[in-house]
């Protein structure tokens, strides 16, 4: 739970930009930019940070499904 904690308290200041750019990552689709006023400031991610991110969420759901089989 704290990797998710984590990684929330990471991308909330930049939400709708690593949405985007995680859609695009994971799923290959483009959720489109914000309308205004959400996002307004909102700063890219690179890839690899978008990347960093989503692979700690992965890796701790998956430990957290074996410690329970």
């Amino acid at each position: 739970m704290m990797v998710f904690q984590e990684v929330i308290l990471r991308i909330l200041p930049n939400i709708w930009t690593f949405l985007r750019q995680a859609m695009q990552f994971r799923y290959g689709i483009d959720i489109g930019k914000t309308l205004p006023p959400l996002g307004n400031n909102h700063q890219p991610w690179t890839e690899q940070e978008v990347k960093v991110l989503i692979e700690r969420v992965i890796q701790a759901a998956d430990s957290k499904l074996n410690e329970e089989i």
